[in-house]
Parts: C-alpha cells; structure tokens; sequence
C-alpha cells in the first residue's frame, strides 16, 4: 500500500513538473515574439532613416529628390535613374512597413498618420512617384498593390 502511494506521489509530481516545464515554454516563447518584434521596428526604422539620411546628407541625392518632386523634367538620364532608384527605394520601405502592419507590429493609431501620408504622396501634383509605382507596381506584393493602385485609381489611374 505504501509503494502504491508513493508511486502516486511521485507521478503526481512528475505531472506538475511537466506542467511547469510548458508555462515556462510558453513564458520564454512570449519572451522571444516580443524581442523579435522590438528588433524587426528598430531595423525598419533603421532603414527609414537611413534613407532620410542619404536624401540630407548627400547633394546630388537631394537634388535629385527634389527636382522630382518638384514636377521639372529629368532632361539628365543619370538624374532621371537616380530618382528612379531613389523612389523605388522608398516604395519598397512602405511595402515593408506595410507588411509588417498586416501581421500586427504596428498599432493601427500610429500607422494610419503613415498611410495618410503615403496616399497624400501618392496622389499629390507633380510628385514622380505615382509615375513610378505605374512603372514598377507589378514587383511589389499583390496586396501593397492593391492598397496603392486604390489611391491612384482615385485620381485617374496610371496613365
């Protein structure tokens, strides 16, 4: 009778011992999702400003940049690519951006100002980028797709 209810004993505690062992998984994996999140924002604002970064610190880029805004023709093939590349560039943090907000790491209240902000670009005069998104749409993500074309079909589409 002893031996059986020590057995019992034993098992029971074998039982809270696994019991422990998955609330503590379960505790480290909580752990580690919300580590990976902090890391997955900070490099995505890490590019951010990089790109920021390279649109103040450089002069061609800048001038590049802002001459396409600006609406003026890119007579320099060489200016002309480089803004190219330079909006390309930021069409592909935004998809990311996106992306990352479709699965959650950004809060709706903070990411709604960004895509405000995006489609004001997006639709704006004179801006470059609705012409190379038309360029370029069909690289991105069917769904980032689907988000930008909305806005630029609001205006009258790619021409």
């Amino acid at each position: 009778m002893n031996l059986d209810k020590l057995n019992q004993f034993l098992t029971l505690l074998a039982n809270l011992g696994v019991i422990a062992g998955i609330v503590f998984l379960a505790m480290e994996v909580q752990q580690n999702t919300s580590m990976m999140e902090a890391q997955t924002r900070d490099a995505m604002t890490d590019k951010l400003i990089n790109w920021q970064l390279s649109l103040g610190t450089d002069l061609y880029t800048s001038q590049t940049y802002v001459t396409g805004n600006a609406g003026e023709l890119l007579d320099n093939s060489a200016q002309a690519n480089s803004y190219l590349m330079l909006i390309s560039s930021n069409l592909r943090i935004w998809e990311n951006e996106w992306y990352q907000y479709s699965k959650g790491l950004y809060e709706e209240d903070e990411f709604i100002p960004r895509i405000n902000r995006w489609k004001g670009v997006m639709q704006g005069e004179g801006t470059g980028y609705r012409r190379i998104w038309c360029l370029r749409k069909d690289s991105f993500s069917t769904d980032f797709q689907s988000v930008i074309d909305s806005w630029v079909q609001d205006i009258g589409g790619c021409e």
